[in-house]
């Protein structure tokens, strides 16, 4: 046997592996908001802070709607008779306004039916006036006064989708 001296001599520290290396820690992280990625400034195993942007979505579907929203908006607005500052009035409103006045003339014409009625019986009553032109009078009585009723109905609907219009401003602001 023989022996060989020892040498002090600087040898590399190299540990030389196939395999794969796993983090400590990992996060799953996912978007509020659907969308294609278009930019990814981090690169996989980084380490992060919050708030660092981990990545870009394309917005401008996004922002397409939001412009299809405010237009939306602008237009009920409009249909509203709003303006910057002015308080809701919903007699101010086209549809109700034209409700309201289909409801006066269908009352206004209920009541003349009912005034050439009565006149009507009166005469009949003296004999003055024939059987059929007296029960035509009383269709026509009846008939402008269904009317009036129907415009009424159709005047309080006009009044209730403007409020509902304008609740529906209101949220959407």
């Amino acid at each position: 046997m023989t022996a060989v001296p020892a040498v002090g001599r600087r040898v590399p520290v190299v540990v030389r592996a196939t395999g794969s290396f796993l983090a400590d820690e990992t996060a799953d992280v996912a978007s509020e908001a659907d969308g294609i990625v278009i930019e990814t400034p981090v690169d996989a195993g980084r380490f992060v802070r919050k708030g660092d942007v981990l990545f870009r979505l394309d917005d401008r579907t996004a922002r397409l709607r939001l412009e299809q929203a405010e237009a939306a908006l602008r237009q009920a607005e409009a249909r509203l008779g709003l303006t910057e500052g002015a308080a809701f009035d919903e007699s101010t409103v086209p549809d109700v306004a034209a409700a309201r006045a289909n409801y006066e003339a269908a009352l206004a014409a209920a009541r003349q039916a009912r005034s050439d009625a009565e006149r009507l019986a009166a005469l009949f009553k003296t004999g003055d006036v024939s059987q059929s032109s007296f029960a035509q009078a009383q269709t026509r009585a009846r008939t402008a006064e269904e009317q009036a009723s129907a415009a009424s109905k159709q005047y309080e609907a006009a009044r209730n989708a403007a409020r509902q219009a304008y609740s529906a401003v209101e949220a959407a602001r």
